[in-house]
């Protein structure tokens, strides 16, 4: 996880890994992570494992903070649970221009997108509620 949970190493942020996020719960690829330390929560941009999607819970009120869709060891998609522009739950793409890191505008989510927020809520769901 890109010095946020991963076992050991050092991310591009210089943080060691697994030094800013722990891991709550893993279904499949999905990891359900939260913050170590007590500042605001903010999504893991980096990781270490292949096509992982990190769900980042808020440290404060364990509720949902975003989803982020890692392919080549960074976030290219991430789901944003905050609204923006009246969209809701809403996408932003992530791209990478030289040494820059620019989320982009947001998005109404495609349907893949969809049914991947209904997955993850739904277990997020079960895991709160002990079932």
């Amino acid at each position: 996880m890109g010095g946020r949970g991963a076992a050991s190493g050092v991310g591009n942020n210089g943080k060691p890994y697994g030094s800013e996020y722990r891991t709550l719960l893993q279904v499949d690829n999905i990891k359900f992570v939260e913050r170590r330390d007590g500042r605001s929560t903010t999504a893991p941009i980096e990781t270490r494992s292949e096509n992982r999607i990190y769900a980042t819970i808020r440290k404060d009120n364990g509720q949902m903070h975003s989803i982020s869709i890692m392919r080549d060891g960074k976030v290219r998609t991430q789901i944003d649970y905050q609204d923006h522009y009246g969209l809701g739950p809403h996408t932003h793409e992530w791209t990478y221009p030289g040494t820059k890191v620019v989320r982009g505008k947001p998005r109404p989510m495609t349907a893949e997108e969809r049914n991947l927020f209904d997955k993850v809520n739904e277990e997020y769901r079960r895991f709160r509620s002990g079932s």
